[in-house]
C-alpha cells in the first residue's frame, strides 16, 4: 500500500520549511522512527522521523525547496514485512509479483503459482453453486476446489495418455 509523507505541522506558527537534506534515498528500505529528512524553519533545523516503516518510492520534493505544511514530501510503499521476510524490498516486491510477469515471458509461471489458489477457490466456488450447497463454509470451498483440480488434471493426464497410447505407432 502507498503511503503520502506530508511535512508535518512544526508548530509555533509555522506553514512552510524548506528540504535541508534528505536523510533516505529512493528505494530504500526504513523502519518506523528513523530520520528520513532535514528541514530548516526561520527558528531552527528539524530531523523528521519516519511515522511507520515502509520502502521509499519517490522522492517529490528536491533538497532547497520550500513546501508548505502539508505538502507530501515523499511515498512509501508500507506493509511489506512479508515481502522483506521474502527477501525482497516493499518496491522489488511489487515489481516482482505485478510488473514482471507481464515484461519477462519465462515468469509466467511463476503467475501462475501465484493464482493458484485464486483458481482453486473459484473452482470450489462454482463447484458449491452447481450442487446448490451453500454452507460448506470457504474451508469446503477450497477443499472442494482444489479436489475439483485434482480430479481435472488426472483426467486430462489420462485422456493424453489414452491419446499417446492410441498414436503410438507400434501400437497399430
Amino acid at each position: 500500500m502507498a503511503y503520502e509523507f506530508k511535512l508535518p505541522d512544526l508548530g509555533e506558527g509555522l506553514t512552510e520549511a524548506e528540504i535541508a537534506r534528505w536523510l533516505v534515498a529512493e528505494g530504500q528500505a526504513v523502519e518506523e522512527d528513523d530520520p528520513l529528512v532535514e528541514v530548516q524553519t526561520d527558528k531552527t533545523t528539524v530531523e523528521i522521523p519516519s511515522p511507520r516503516a515502509g520502502t521509499v518510492l519517490k522522492i517529490l520534493v528536491a533538497e532547497g525547496e520550500v513546501a508548505p505544511v502539508g505538502a507530501v514530501l515523499l511515498t512509501m510503499v508500507v506493509g511489506a514485512i512479508l515481502f522483506s521476510a521474502l527477501g525482497y524490498d516493499g518496491v522489488g516486491a511489487v515489481l516482482e509479483i505485478f510488473t514482471r510477469p507481464l515484461t519477462n515471458p519465462l515468469k509466467w509461471q511463476d503467475l501462475g503459482v501465484k493464482a493458484a489458489p485464486l483458481i482453486i477457490i473459484a473452482v470450489g466456488l462454482s463447484i458449491a453453486y452447481r450442487a446448490n450447497v451453500w454452507n460448506i463454509g470457504a474451508e469446503g470451498q477450497y477443499i472442494a476446489g482444489a479436489l475439483g483440480v485434482v480430479l481435472v488434471v488426472a483426467a486430462g493426464t489420462a485422456l493424453a495418455k489414452r491419446a499417446k497410447v492410441r498414436d503410438d505407432p507400434a501400437n497399430s
